[in-house]
């Protein structure tokens, strides 16, 4: 029995998504939840 080939991209784990995120410097930086909220939500 042979195995079978996928042409589907494989799916990216959160370890992943997360290294990609830091590689693209997708991050936030922040003293306190307070202040990291107000970053994000504007």
């Amino acid at each position: 029995m042979g195995r079978e080939i996928s042409s589907a991209p494989k799916k990216k784990n959160g370890i992943e998504l997360g290294l990609e995120d830091i590689e693209k410097g997708r991050m936030y930086k922040a003293e306190n939840a307070e202040e990291l909220l107000k970053q994000i939500l504007g």
